[in-house]
């Protein structure tokens, strides 16, 4: 008031601040401070970036042995295709970092007992509690296009590696550099993707399904069928590739091989296509989210995991010998469906030189598939060391 009364000498009016007059100016004033910042925080951070898949139909792909797979386990490069969305302004020199986010499977196991439908896995138990980054190398880039390029960017995390237990999964992409007139712009994109998705195949021609007789896997020799069945130049690949990212070069009866990968979160159907005997046989696989649910509280897979010969399996393939041919089989849990494909004309059986002559199909939607050619209870048990490295082109 002292200071007021100055620019009123004389009158007897005195000029007071206080919470009324402050109450009046908030009012007034803090809506326009926010909505300033605001314009602020927009300009600063206005640029836009998109992330799609590349070529190779994945982000990433690992083999899960150990010597494949590392120490820690998980993936260290990852393939994107980013386009600059920004309106208005272009993206020049700069460089671009991608930063994974995800919570951990704290119940993780090589053999996938502690996932989700396998019996060491505790639901929310599991989930770690706090959220962890990986952070790639940085990649100098001259500009970033507004269309996407023909050759995927190829981002390495060497220090820390995207665990194949992570879970919540998403990837951002970092831009900072030149943005319009702006010299040291920052621009940031979010995408959710499919957490890791466990393949694999597996020979399980040491043994023979007794087609004719008990419907039951029997142990070699039987009925004189002596021999298994070797898978030569087996490999896999993704969306509309034709060559395959993974490899085994031969697959005898009683080994087996897998690996795991990153993808789009939101399909429906992915195309996937295996490689064996010199041709390709395209199939259907559907990627599985494994993450929280906001709404119900439950950590969990889309699809769950389950068992078979020792070990539990998300996407499975697997070669069988019958009594009366020899055939093929695929189980795609992803895409809700098993596949039973017979190879007429090829692989005839020791006990009938027959070719197969049966079509086979099975369907199910996203559960454990039981008893027939898929019951191998009998069989020695598979166990995580002892899978057959695959060899990984990308």
């Amino acid at each position: 008031t002292p200071d007021l009364k100055q620019y009123s000498p004389g009158h007897r009016l005195e000029y007071t601040v206080n919470r009324f007059t402050f109450a009046y100016d908030h009012a007034y004033l803090l809506p326009r401070a926010v909505g300033y910042s605001a314009g602020l925080l927009n300009y600063f951070f206005r640029g836009d970036m998109d992330i799609a898949i590349p070529p190779d139909g994945v982000f990433a792909i690992v083999d899960t042995t150990l010597t494949g797979c590392g120490s820690p386990c998980g993936f260290r490069k990852i393939k994107l295709l980013i386009k600059n969305t920004t309106p208005n302004d272009d993206m020049g020199a700069g460089t671009l970092q991608v930063v994974a986010k995800y919570h951990r499977n704290d119940c993780y196991s090589a053999d996938l007992s502690g996932d989700d439908g396998a019996p060491d896995f505790r639901g929310i138990d599991c989930r770690s509690p706090d959220e962890y980054v990986s952070v790639s190398d940085p990649m100098t880039v001259a500009s970033v296009s507004r269309t996407y390029p023909n050759q995927a960017l190829v981002f390495t995390f060497l220090a820390t590696p995207i665990p194949i237990d992570a879970s919540d999964l998403s990837l951002q992409v970092v831009f900072r550099g030149v943005l319009g007139q702006e010299a040291d712009a920052v621009a940031v994109t979010t995408k959710d993707i499919a957490e890791p998705n466990h393949y694999a195949v597996a020979n399980v021609s040491d043994y023979v399904f007794d087609d004719v007789g008990d419907m039951k896997y029997h142990s070699l020799p039987y009925l004189g069928i002596t021999n298994d069945v070797a898978a030569t130049n087996f490999g896999i690949a993704f969306g509309a590739n034709q060559t395959p990212l993974a490899t085994v070069p031969v697959l005898r009866g009683g080994q087996f091989a897998r690996f795991a990968y990153l993808t789009d979160k939101f399909v429906t159907d992915v195309p996937v296509t295996f490689f064996y005997w010199g041709s390709p046989h395209p199939h259907i696989n559907q990627p599985h989210a494994f993450e929280l649910d906001d709404v119900t509280g439950q950590y969990r897979r889309s699809c769950q995991v389950w068992p078979t010969r020792g070990l539990y399996w998300e996407n499975f393939f697997f070669f069988n010998q019958y009594r009366s041919a020899s055939i093929h089989r695929s189980v795609a849990q992803g895409a809700a469906r098993a596949e039973e494909d017979e190879l007429v004309g090829q692989l005839m059986s020791e006990a009938q030189n027959q070719p197969g002559t049966k079509q086979l199909k099975v369907g199910f939607d996203c559960a454990t598939p039981t008893g027939g050619v898929f019951d191998m209870t009998l069989m020695a048990p598979f166990t995580a060391p002892t899978a057959i490295p695959w060899t990984i082109n990308f």
